[in-house]
């Protein structure tokens, strides 16, 4: 590590490199796995970032508005990028890019994918089961 202050004010990342460091956090995480149950957290949250980022550079091409929130410097919403992907109209921008067609089984993995990787699904507490002491009491 190099001493004293970094030359920039802030971080830049591409989203090229976003992508690729979600897809390197859920390898890691599937490395883990094993050894620490709660690594699947992370590989889901690395995947749905992954697909998200991958998604975002195949649409933005030299433009970076074609991703974002008209009017807004906002991103696209995850549905919203998926979507646009498998537009002919989105993904002709260039000559060799073409819009890619899902199956019935990817879309099935798209749609496992974010229903699991939702803050409920990996955050909220679940109610604790009370277990019957003998006698018929409850705990």
């Amino acid at each position: 590590m190099p001493k004293g202050k970094p030359d920039a004010k802030y971080v830049r990342f591409t989203e090229e490199l976003n992508a690729l460091d979600y897809l390197e956090k859920a390898y890691e995480a599937t490395r883990r796995f094993p050894r620490d149950r709660t690594a699947w957290k992370w590989v889901v949250i690395g995947l749905h970032g992954a697909l998200y980022s991958f998604a975002i550079c195949a649409l933005k091409g030299t433009d970076w508005t074609r991703v974002t929130r008209r009017g807004t410097r906002k991103l696209i919403a995850f549905d919203e990028a998926i979507k646009r992907c498998q537009s002919i109209d989105w993904m002709t921008q260039v000559v060799h890019s073409r819009p890619i067609y899902l199956t019935d089984e990817q879309r099935d993995a798209i749609a496992f994918l974010k229903r699991i990787r939702s803050a409920r699904a990996l955050c909220a507490p679940r109610p604790e089961r009370r277990r019957a002491r003998p006698g018929g009491e409850r705990d």
